[in-house]
């Protein structure tokens, strides 16, 4: 299946990362680098084609994106914000990605959370190069953030790096602000088995990206408490997801349990 596009989108978008040879002449400049950005973040929500085909679309494209900022060695301001952007598609991908069914889902989802680490590596190294004295970008604080949440599912912690070296790199300034003390509490609870706090926390405190990175630790973290309440919880248990999960019922149901 195609994504239709008009010839002025076709030019934005006439090189992606499947291309063998590239000239020095097929490295799009910056302005234009934005423009293809622009059009494939607007794509997000398009609803013309199922999930799983639009995001395999915005995917290889924006890994040209990347290849052609590596390429120029950019790393102004500007491509902080695109780096950003590229950053919460990922992380809005890999949310609506668990709410799709195919037997190519699980790639896509392991090739994501792939790209997902790789670019926010990449923004931790444009914020230090972009930094003055003890400047922070609008987001910063947030997107290290991320880092910390990612921590909470073993299978994507992907740099091998332990936290606690992690943090020694981290600047003072991110580290006492209330994102990254959100976080840090919040992989606290769930490593302790604080399901309680952990969930209530979430829930008052958590921004929508870091709830799409915490959403899969929330429903393991549902199922731990609800084993615990028997009889009642057996039967809450046995509540189709659309039922349990959604916010007004979700919390009533820890009330008849006592949670």
């Amino acid at each position: 299946m195609e994504i239709l596009v008009n010839h002025h989108q076709a030019l934005l978008l006439k090189r992606t990362i499947s291309v063998k040879t590239l000239q020095g002449s097929d490295v799009r400049p910056l302005s234009v680098l934005e423009d293809t950005l622009n059009y494939l973040c607007n794509l997000l929500d398009s609803t013309e084609h199922p999930f799983e085909v639009v995001h395999d679309f915005i995917f290889d494209r924006m890994r040209s994106i990347r290849q052609d900022l590596s390429m120029q060695n950019i790393s102004c301001s500007r491509v902080v914000s695109m780096y950003e952007r590229m950053v919460k598609f990922h992380i809005i991908s890999q949310h609506k990605l668990r709410r799709c069914s195919g037997s190519n889902i699980s790639s896509l989802s392991y090739l994501n959370m792939e790209q997902l680490t790789k670019a926010l590596a990449t923004l931790y190294n444009l914020y230090e190069a972009n930094r003055t004295t003890a400047s922070i970008f609008e987001n910063e604080a947030e997107f290290f953030s991320f880092y910390v949440l990612l921590h909470l599912d073993s299978k994507t912690q992907g740099t091998g790096e332990t936290l606690s070296l992690w943090f020694r790199r981290v600047p003072s300034h991110i580290m006492k602000s209330t994102e990254m003390n959100f976080a840090r509490k919040i992989l606290r609870y769930f490593k302790l088995g604080f399901y309680k706090k952990f969930i209530h926390t979430t829930e008052s405190e958590a921004s929508y990206l870091q709830y799409c990175i915490i959403e899969p630790s929330i429903n393991e973290a549902s199922s731990c408490i609800i084993a615990k309440k028997a009889p009642m919880a057996y039967a809450l248990s046995h509540l189709p997801d659309k039922y349990l999960f959604t916010t007004p019922t979700f919390r009533h149901c820890w009330n008849i349990i006592g949670v």
